[in-house]
């Protein structure tokens, strides 16, 4: 690949990075998705026509080297959401927000905005629906093609572009509702939430976490949906371990926190929130702190 290249779609690195990641799940497979992307891109850069324009073309590579590379692949899920008969399943990875590049175009068409459209639920969400389904979903509802440039983009027919979205519609449902609340509110929240891990008062955990809080582990399978009994748990196998340290940061558009153990990086935690409590916090532990931005001590 030359300079020039480069500096051609440098403006769209993040957002088809994004894209990957949610037609992947993973941060690990939308870099790989999108470094395909990147090269496919360049070597056919010849035979671009500027029918559409250069963000439109490479939105239709990413979406094909993604697809390329879900083939043979189940979609990723979270503890709590993995089916009864499924011995085996792929995780969902979380998506740091720095990587996340607020879309400065109105777009109108747009079900989604850009940044929310990575929420863990969603990703999870869309991970349930079948690879084209999903593709057309997101080119359609996220990035806002028109039919034509998203059929375009998987070589398919506008009404089949159509039905396809409509049955991904009809899957996912209605957009969740956006939660507003004041950021003194959120900041206050976080920030008792954060002196309750810190301090191992299980006291302080309870009280800010809703009666049917959910948490999770991820590579473990185990999830607990009640709040007596997270707190139960964490008391019984995460304090021992000794005085925990909380970073702040934000991941799939929620805040989370990178949590460090006596003797280094322990794993990055998610958390959501409902109204002036925490509905639910994934903590991932098999991930490379480098990759998310942390040091590892």
């Amino acid at each position: 690949m030359t300079a020039e290249f480069d500096e051609q779609v440098a403006p769209f690195r993040k957002e088809l990075l994004a894209h990957c990641y949610r037609m992947t799940g993973s941060l690990t497979d939308a870099e790989d998705a999108l470094q395909e992307s990147l090269v496919r891109a360049w070597r056919h850069l010849g035979g671009f026509e500027g029918r559409s324009t250069l963000r439109t073309w490479l939105y239709r590579v990413a979406t094909n080297a993604s697809l390329d590379l879900i083939a043979e692949r189940r979609g990723r899920t979270l503890p709590h959401l993995v089916a009864p008969d499924d011995p085996d399943p792929a995780w969902l990875e979380p998506f740091p927000d720095a990587l996340i590049e607020d879309d400065p175009e109105t777009r109108p068409d747009a079900v989604y905005a850009r940044r929310e459209a990575t929420r863990l639920a969603f990703v999870a969400a869309l991970q349930r629906l079948p690879a084209r389904q999903r593709a057309i979903l997101i080119l359609r509802d996220v990035v806002a093609l028109s039919a034509e440039e998203a059929a375009a983009a998987l070589d398919i027919s506008v009404a089949t572009a159509n039905s396809l979205l409509q049955r991904a519609r009809d899957e996912l449902g209605a957009p969740p509702r956006r939660v507003t609340r004041s950021t003194a509110m959120r900041d206050d929240l976080l920030a008792r939430f954060l002196r309750a891990w810190e301090s191992g008062d299980p006291a302080q955990l309870i009280a800010l976490l809703r009666r049917d809080a959910i948490m999770s582990m991820p590579p473990a399978p185990l999830w607990l949906s009640d709040r007596e009994a997270i707190v139960e748990f964490v008391a019984a196998n995460v304090w021992p371990y000794g005085p925990l340290r909380l970073v702040a940061t934000a991941a799939n558009d929620a805040p989370a926190f990178a949590v460090y153990l006596p003797n280094g990086f322990g794993w990055l935690m998610v958390v959501e929130l409902d109204d002036d409590c925490v509905s639910a916090f994934h903590s991932f532990r098999a991930i490379d702190p480098a990759r998310y931005g942390f040091a590892s001590q």
